[in-house]
């Protein structure tokens, strides 16, 4: 697998890195990057070079569902995946019916599934 870009956007830095530790560690050369606001997230996805999305659900300013209505509105076509810690099958279903490749829950085994999530999508792509 070629070096991945991944962006992270999620307000809680415990866990990004926790997820940055994950994925280093099964994808050493994953360039992993946090945006910690959504607006900051997209300026710099307009500038392209990213492979994947991971967002949370809830994010200050705008929610995670907005944010990929927002990346799909401007036709960035990067695999998004929706993380929260308060997941529900309502937001799951939502979040699968905008465009979202995926949608997981922070819980259990999450840390260590992410790296595999990531493949995953990029495969599917």
């Amino acid at each position: 697998m070629n070096m991945l870009k991944i962006m992270i956007i999620e307000d809680e830095k415990d866990h990004f890195v926790l997820m940055e530790h994950a994925i280093k560690k099964e994808l050493p050369d994953a360039v992993v990057d946090l945006c910690e606001k959504a607006e900051l997230c997209l300026e710099r996805l307009e500038d392209g070079g990213r492979d994947i999305i991971i967002g949370d659900y809830l994010l200050p300013g705008m929610s995670g569902l907005e944010l990929l209505e927002e990346v799909k509105r401007r036709k960035i076509d990067i695999p998004f995946i929706v993380i929260t810690g308060h997941g529900n099958k309502n937001i799951a279903v939502r979040a699968r019916k905008l465009g979202a490749f995926d949608y997981v829950v922070k819980s259990g085994d999450f840390f260590k599934l992410i790296p595999e999530i990531i493949r995953k999508a990029i495969r599917d792509r």
